[in-house]
């Protein structure tokens, strides 16, 4: 939802169709997310299993980050880098822009 409301053109209005139209687009040229590549990571947090409702072999995942690109012309080779998970030292939403002068 963040990522594409921050990556989205310009609504024609703040209609709620023609927002989400705008956050489709955005979709649509999205690499899909996988964990076969060297983009994503997947774990685990410690002390997991150690809960008494969760299977001692459980191998579910608690943690991603991933790196998403979105295949347009204002957002091409600018990678938007996503994480989050449970059992986490903080509960927060960030969002950081980090601009570079070529």
């Amino acid at each position: 939802q963040i990522l594409t409301l921050i990556a989205m053109e310009r609504p024609i209005s703040l209609n709620g169709d023609d927002i989400r139209d705008e956050k489709v687009k955005i979709l649509k040229c999205m690499t899909p997310m996988s964990t076969d590549n060297k983009l994503s990571i997947v774990g685990q947090y410690k002390g997991y299993r150690d809960d008494p409702t969760t299977n001692n072999n459980s191998n579910q995942i608690t943690f991603a980050q991933t790196i998403f690109k979105i295949n347009n012309y204002r957002w091409n080779g600018v990678p938007f880098i996503c994480k989050c998970g449970k059992g986490l030292d903080a509960k927060n939403t960030e969002v950081r822009i980090q601009f570079k002068n070529d």
